[in-house]
Protein backbone atom coordinates (compact mmCIF):
# COMPACT_ATOMS: atom_id res chain seq x y z
CA UNK A 1 0.00 0.00 0.00
CA UNK A 2 1.26 3.60 -1.00
CA UNK A 3 2.07 5.53 2.02
CA UNK A 4 1.46 9.20 2.02
CA UNK A 5 4.01 11.50 2.07
CA UNK A 6 4.43 13.29 5.38
CA UNK A 7 4.00 17.05 4.01
CA UNK A 8 1.51 16.01 1.78
CA UNK A 9 -2.38 17.20 2.80
CA UNK A 10 -4.23 14.81 3.50
CA UNK A 11 -7.09 13.96 0.44
CA UNK A 12 -10.19 15.82 0.38
CA UNK A 13 -12.90 13.32 0.48
CA UNK A 14 -16.85 13.67 -1.01
CA UNK A 15 -19.11 13.88 1.43
CA UNK A 16 -20.36 10.79 1.01
CA UNK A 17 -16.65 9.40 1.83
CA UNK A 18 -16.96 7.13 -2.25
CA UNK A 19 -14.46 9.96 -3.68
CA UNK A 20 -11.58 11.70 -3.03
CA UNK A 21 -10.04 14.78 -4.88
CA UNK A 22 -6.78 14.30 -6.92
CA UNK A 23 -6.52 17.76 -7.33
CA UNK A 24 -7.82 17.35 -10.72
CA UNK A 25 -10.61 14.97 -10.44
CA UNK A 26 -12.87 12.93 -8.23
CA UNK A 27 -11.36 9.59 -8.07
CA UNK A 28 -12.95 6.41 -6.24
CA UNK A 29 -11.65 6.44 -2.52
CA UNK A 30 -10.75 2.62 -3.68
CA UNK A 31 -8.94 2.90 -6.46
CA UNK A 32 -5.10 2.25 -6.62
CA UNK A 33 -5.47 1.06 -3.27
CA UNK A 34 -6.81 4.01 -1.22
CA UNK A 35 -9.23 3.44 1.61
CA UNK A 36 -11.24 6.35 2.75
CA UNK A 37 -10.95 7.10 5.90
CA UNK A 38 -13.54 9.59 7.24
CA UNK A 39 -12.63 11.34 10.54
CA UNK A 40 -15.39 10.26 12.80
CA UNK A 41 -18.40 12.23 13.28
CA UNK A 42 -20.91 12.55 16.67
CA UNK A 43 -24.04 13.17 15.54
CA UNK A 44 -24.82 15.85 18.60
CA UNK A 45 -27.84 16.79 16.95
CA UNK A 46 -29.44 13.48 16.93
CA UNK A 47 -28.40 12.60 20.64
CA UNK A 48 -29.85 15.82 21.48
CA UNK A 49 -33.76 15.24 19.75
CA UNK A 50 -33.68 11.19 21.61
CA UNK A 51 -32.12 13.15 25.19
CA UNK A 52 -35.38 15.17 25.10
CA UNK A 53 -37.50 12.91 23.69
CA UNK A 54 -36.36 10.16 26.74
CA UNK A 55 -37.04 13.68 29.40
CA UNK A 56 -40.73 14.22 27.66
CA UNK A 57 -41.80 10.35 27.68
CA UNK A 58 -40.30 10.06 31.44
CA UNK A 59 -42.22 13.44 32.56
CA UNK A 60 -45.58 11.84 30.86
CA UNK A 61 -45.28 8.46 32.79
CA UNK A 62 -44.56 10.44 35.82
CA UNK A 63 -48.16 12.26 35.22
CA UNK A 64 -49.86 9.12 34.09
CA UNK A 65 -48.54 7.32 37.78
CA UNK A 66 -49.55 10.34 39.52
CA UNK A 67 -53.10 10.63 38.41
CA UNK A 68 -53.74 6.95 38.79
CA UNK A 69 -52.18 7.14 42.93
CA UNK A 70 -54.77 10.17 43.20
CA UNK A 71 -57.75 9.03 41.89
CA UNK A 72 -57.38 5.93 43.98
CA UNK A 73 -57.37 7.88 47.20
CA UNK A 74 -59.79 9.96 46.58
CA UNK A 75 -62.32 7.51 44.78
CA UNK A 76 -64.87 9.12 42.59
CA UNK A 77 -63.53 12.91 43.24
CA UNK A 78 -63.45 13.03 38.89
CA UNK A 79 -67.28 12.20 37.94
CA UNK A 80 -68.94 13.03 41.57
CA UNK A 81 -69.76 17.01 42.35
CA UNK A 82 -70.37 17.75 45.93
CA UNK A 83 -74.34 17.35 47.20
CA UNK A 84 -76.24 20.21 48.79
CA UNK A 85 -76.44 19.95 52.47
CA UNK A 86 -79.07 17.53 53.45
CA UNK A 87 -82.42 19.09 55.00
CA UNK A 88 -82.90 18.74 58.73
CA UNK A 89 -85.77 16.40 59.68
CA UNK A 90 -89.37 18.07 60.41
CA UNK A 91 -89.62 19.28 64.09
CA UNK A 92 -91.72 21.24 66.03
CA UNK A 93 -89.03 23.68 66.93
CA UNK A 94 -89.79 25.26 63.42
CA UNK A 95 -93.28 25.89 64.90
CA UNK A 96 -92.58 28.90 67.06
CA UNK A 97 -95.44 30.44 69.75
CA UNK A 98 -95.90 33.77 68.74
CA UNK A 99 -98.42 34.98 71.79
CA UNK A 100 -100.21 33.21 74.69
CA UNK A 101 -103.37 34.26 76.67
CA UNK A 102 -104.78 32.64 79.76
CA UNK A 103 -108.51 33.99 80.78
CA UNK A 104 -111.53 32.68 82.93
CA UNK A 105 -111.48 28.96 81.81
CA UNK A 106 -110.36 29.65 78.29
CA UNK A 107 -106.61 30.04 77.14
CA UNK A 108 -105.05 30.57 73.66
CA UNK A 109 -102.09 30.76 71.46
CA UNK A 110 -100.41 32.16 68.06
CA UNK A 111 -98.45 29.56 66.28
CA UNK A 112 -96.10 30.53 63.59
CA UNK A 113 -94.32 27.93 60.69
CA UNK A 114 -90.87 29.28 60.82
CA UNK A 115 -89.49 26.59 58.48
CA UNK A 116 -89.77 27.06 54.98
CA UNK A 117 -88.87 22.99 53.99
CA UNK A 118 -91.75 21.59 55.61
CA UNK A 119 -95.79 21.54 56.02
CA UNK A 120 -97.16 21.21 59.67
CA UNK A 121 -100.50 19.04 60.48
CA UNK A 122 -100.99 18.07 63.98
CA UNK A 123 -103.51 18.84 66.72
CA UNK A 124 -102.41 20.07 70.29
CA UNK A 125 -103.59 20.28 74.06
CA UNK A 126 -102.98 22.39 76.96
CA UNK A 127 -101.98 21.38 80.35
CA UNK A 128 -102.63 23.90 82.93
CA UNK A 129 -101.25 25.25 85.90
CA UNK A 130 -102.30 27.15 88.82
CA UNK A 131 -99.63 29.84 90.53
CA UNK A 132 -98.30 26.88 92.93
CA UNK A 133 -97.15 24.66 89.75
CA UNK A 134 -100.31 22.27 90.27
CA UNK A 135 -101.78 20.90 87.57
CA UNK A 136 -105.68 21.75 87.04
CA UNK A 137 -106.94 20.89 84.02
CA UNK A 138 -105.86 19.49 80.25
CA UNK A 139 -107.82 21.28 77.53
CA UNK A 140 -107.97 20.44 73.75
CA UNK A 141 -107.22 23.27 71.19
CA UNK A 142 -109.25 24.02 68.39
CA UNK A 143 -109.14 24.03 65.39
CA UNK A 144 -106.23 21.66 64.32
CA UNK A 145 -103.54 23.08 63.06
CA UNK A 146 -102.34 23.23 60.02
CA UNK A 147 -99.36 25.47 58.35
CA UNK A 148 -98.09 26.06 55.11
CA UNK A 149 -93.99 27.54 55.50
CA UNK A 150 -94.17 31.07 56.57
CA UNK A 151 -98.58 30.99 57.91
CA UNK A 152 -99.67 31.54 61.50
CA UNK A 153 -102.90 30.24 62.87
CA UNK A 154 -104.33 30.93 66.76
CA UNK A 155 -105.72 27.79 68.45
CA UNK A 156 -108.18 28.68 71.58
CA UNK A 157 -109.48 25.91 74.64
CA UNK A 158 -111.17 25.48 77.53
CA UNK A 159 -113.05 23.60 79.98
CA UNK A 160 -113.46 23.41 84.08
CA UNK A 161 -110.14 23.64 86.16
CA UNK A 162 -109.70 22.86 89.59
CA UNK A 163 -108.24 26.22 90.17
CA UNK A 164 -107.47 29.55 88.58
CA UNK A 165 -105.26 28.68 85.95
CA UNK A 166 -101.22 30.45 85.67
CA UNK A 167 -99.87 29.22 82.73
CA UNK A 168 -99.78 26.59 80.31
CA UNK A 169 -97.98 24.20 78.32
CA UNK A 170 -98.98 23.00 74.39
CA UNK A 171 -98.06 19.31 73.58
CA UNK A 172 -99.01 17.05 70.70
CA UNK A 173 -102.89 15.89 70.95
CA UNK A 174 -102.24 11.99 70.98
CA UNK A 175 -105.86 11.39 69.78
CA UNK A 176 -104.62 13.35 66.47
CA UNK A 177 -101.93 11.84 63.96
CA UNK A 178 -99.22 14.51 63.43
CA UNK A 179 -97.05 14.91 60.35
CA UNK A 180 -94.01 16.96 58.70
CA UNK A 181 -94.44 17.03 55.29
CA UNK A 182 -91.52 17.67 53.37
CA UNK A 183 -91.90 20.83 50.84
CA UNK A 184 -90.86 18.94 47.37
CA UNK A 185 -91.77 21.85 44.70
CA UNK A 186 -91.51 25.15 46.65
CA UNK A 187 -92.93 27.05 43.84
CA UNK A 188 -96.11 25.31 44.19
CA UNK A 189 -96.37 26.67 47.85
CA UNK A 190 -98.55 29.79 47.66
CA UNK A 191 -96.82 32.69 49.81
CA UNK A 192 -98.14 33.15 52.99
CA UNK A 193 -100.50 36.14 53.66
CA UNK A 194 -98.96 38.65 55.87
CA UNK A 195 -100.96 40.06 59.40
CA UNK A 196 -102.48 43.26 58.69
CA UNK A 197 -104.18 45.63 61.41
CA UNK A 198 -107.74 45.39 62.46
CA UNK A 199 -110.16 47.24 63.85
CA UNK A 200 -112.13 46.11 67.01
CA UNK A 201 -115.98 46.74 67.30
CA UNK A 202 -117.74 45.78 70.47
CA UNK A 203 -121.09 44.23 70.80
CA UNK A 204 -122.94 43.46 67.52
CA UNK A 205 -126.44 42.69 67.22
CA UNK A 206 -127.21 39.78 64.84
CA UNK A 207 -130.21 37.29 63.92
CA UNK A 208 -129.03 34.62 66.29
CA UNK A 209 -128.70 37.51 69.48
CA UNK A 210 -126.19 39.29 70.76
CA UNK A 211 -122.37 38.96 70.20
CA UNK A 212 -119.35 40.44 71.58
CA UNK A 213 -118.02 41.75 68.98
CA UNK A 214 -116.20 42.00 65.62
CA UNK A 215 -112.98 42.45 63.76
CA UNK A 216 -112.73 44.14 60.31
CA UNK A 217 -109.69 44.42 58.22
CA UNK A 218 -107.80 44.32 55.03
CA UNK A 219 -105.96 41.34 53.95
CA UNK A 220 -103.39 41.62 51.10
CA UNK A 221 -103.21 38.14 49.62
CA UNK A 222 -100.03 37.85 47.33
CA UNK A 223 -101.48 35.43 44.76
CA UNK A 224 -104.98 34.12 44.16
CA UNK A 225 -106.24 31.84 46.21
CA UNK A 226 -109.38 29.81 47.38
CA UNK A 227 -110.08 28.24 50.28
CA UNK A 228 -108.15 30.78 52.85
CA UNK A 229 -109.43 30.90 56.08
CA UNK A 230 -109.44 34.58 58.08
CA UNK A 231 -108.55 34.98 61.67
CA UNK A 232 -108.90 37.97 64.27
CA UNK A 233 -106.49 38.24 67.27
CA UNK A 234 -106.94 40.29 70.18
CA UNK A 235 -104.42 41.37 72.33
CA UNK A 236 -104.31 43.47 75.57
CA UNK A 237 -102.04 46.20 76.18
CA UNK A 238 -98.73 43.96 77.25
CA UNK A 239 -99.00 41.75 74.00
CA UNK A 240 -100.89 38.72 75.74
CA UNK A 241 -103.85 37.56 73.75
CA UNK A 242 -107.15 38.33 74.69
CA UNK A 243 -109.67 36.88 72.29
CA UNK A 244 -109.80 35.02 68.75
CA UNK A 245 -112.09 33.99 66.10
CA UNK A 246 -112.22 32.54 62.44
CA UNK A 247 -114.23 33.28 59.65
CA UNK A 248 -115.79 31.07 57.22
CA UNK A 249 -113.51 29.70 54.47
CA UNK A 250 -113.32 32.39 51.89
CA UNK A 251 -114.74 31.57 48.40
CA UNK A 252 -111.58 33.63 46.69
CA UNK A 253 -108.83 36.30 47.85
CA UNK A 254 -106.87 38.09 45.79
CA UNK A 255 -104.87 41.32 46.47
CA UNK A 256 -106.69 43.33 48.65
CA UNK A 257 -109.18 41.31 50.92
CA UNK A 258 -111.48 42.81 53.30
CA UNK A 259 -112.56 40.39 56.31
CA UNK A 260 -115.31 41.09 58.72
CA UNK A 261 -115.18 38.37 61.61
CA UNK A 262 -117.15 38.18 64.23
CA UNK A 263 -116.78 36.32 68.01
CA UNK A 264 -118.82 34.23 69.53
CA UNK A 265 -118.72 33.39 73.14
CA UNK A 266 -119.60 29.99 72.23
CA UNK A 267 -116.01 30.06 69.98
CA UNK A 268 -114.85 26.34 71.71
CA UNK A 269 -117.77 25.73 74.43
CA UNK A 270 -120.56 27.17 75.07
CA UNK A 271 -120.38 29.51 78.21
CA UNK A 272 -117.19 30.63 77.38
CA UNK A 273 -116.17 34.35 77.06
CA UNK A 274 -114.41 35.35 74.04
CA UNK A 275 -112.78 37.94 73.99
CA UNK A 276 -111.44 36.84 77.71
CA UNK A 277 -109.80 39.66 78.61
CA UNK A 278 -109.41 43.40 77.50
CA UNK A 279 -108.84 44.57 73.75
CA UNK A 280 -105.84 47.23 73.38
CA UNK A 281 -105.45 46.19 69.51
CA UNK A 282 -106.52 43.77 66.76
CA UNK A 283 -104.89 42.15 63.91
CA UNK A 284 -106.35 39.81 60.92
CA UNK A 285 -104.16 37.19 59.64
CA UNK A 286 -105.15 33.92 57.54
CA UNK A 287 -103.73 30.36 56.75
CA UNK A 288 -104.69 28.20 53.41
CA UNK A 289 -106.16 24.74 53.30
CA UNK A 290 -103.71 21.82 52.81
CA UNK A 291 -106.49 20.46 50.34
CA UNK A 292 -106.44 22.86 48.00
CA UNK A 293 -102.25 22.23 47.60
CA UNK A 294 -101.67 20.50 43.91
CA UNK A 295 -100.55 16.87 44.20
CA UNK A 296 -97.20 16.11 44.19
CA UNK A 297 -96.14 19.25 46.09
CA UNK A 298 -95.35 17.76 49.00
CA UNK A 299 -94.03 14.15 50.51
CA UNK A 300 -94.42 11.63 52.79
CA UNK A 301 -95.48 12.23 55.93
CA UNK A 302 -92.67 12.26 58.56
CA UNK A 303 -94.34 11.57 62.00
CA UNK A 304 -94.11 14.06 64.41
CA UNK A 305 -93.25 13.28 68.41
CA UNK A 306 -93.73 15.47 71.29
Amino acid sequence: MAATPPNQAQPQYSADGRWWWDGQRWVPATAGGIVATRPNRFPWGVYGLLGCGAVALLLIVAIVIGSVLSARSTPGTATQTPSASPIAKGSLTSVQVLAEGIGGRSVGAVLKNVSQNYVFEFSYKATVYDAQGAQVGVFSMFPDVSLLPGEMVSIEGGGDATAPAARFILTLNPDHFACAYPVVKAGKVPAPVPPAPGIWTKTETTFAGEHPGYVTGTLQVPTPRQGLTAQALLYDSAGHLTGTASSDKLTSADGPTPVHIVFDESFTYSGFHNPWGPVATATVSAYDDLQTLPSGVLGDCQQLTA
